[in-house]
């Protein structure tokens, strides 16, 4: 188990949100993270982060989302995740009572181990990367005034470079409202 090594973690961030017509809305922010590690010869991190969302309004039944993200996660161990996502959905309403959704989204993570001082020679570039695809689609109904029920599937490919899995999760749910 690695160190925890102490830190200050920073992020600002600026953005807008609006409805630019009444068939298009969206959000974009940008902004900076850094953590400050307080310990000597572990360097701090930093990076850019930004975020792009749109929402489109196809219909009265569908509307569709895109949206691509960089963000950065530090942790007090030294180890950090450098994420770059794209995700799209579309929202269906097949009946007055039956919904549906469905997603795709792809991802790339780029992540930094913390130093060992174990080593004789300390290398602060180490890194690896792990490419995920992932897709899922749900249903939504309500059954009365108090409760509705819901399911989806959702599917992950991770690959690693040196190996890859999968995940397959399946889930369904009643939730009542009192």
């Amino acid at each position: 188990m690695a160190n925890l090594t102490d830190s200050n973690n920073h992020t600002f961030s600026v953005g807008a949100d609006g409805d630019y017509s009444s068939k298009f809305s969206g959000t974009t922010s940008i902004g900076y993270s850094f953590m400050d590690y307080m310990g000597p010869g572990q360097p701090d991190q930093d990076n850019l982060v930004t975020s792009i969302a749109l929402n489109w309004k196809h219909n009265s039944k569908t509307s569709s989302n895109y949206s691509l993200t960089r963000a950065f996660s530090p942790t007090a161990q030294g180890f950090s995740t450098f994420s770059t996502t794209f995700r799209t959905g579309l929202n269906h309403r097949f009946t007055e009572s039956l919904s549906g959704s469905s997603y795709l989204s792809l991802s790339r993570i780029d992540y930094t181990y913390p130093i060992d001082f174990s080593k004789s020679v300390v290398s602060v570039d180490e890194s690896s990367s792990m490419d995920t695809f992932g897709f899922g689609f749900g249903l939504s109904k309500p059954l009365n005034k108090i409760f509705s029920a819901s399911g989806n599937y959702d599917f992950s490919l991770m690959d690693k470079g040196n190996g890859s899995y999968n995940r397959h999760l399946v889930n369904a749910q009643v939730t009542g409202r009192f």
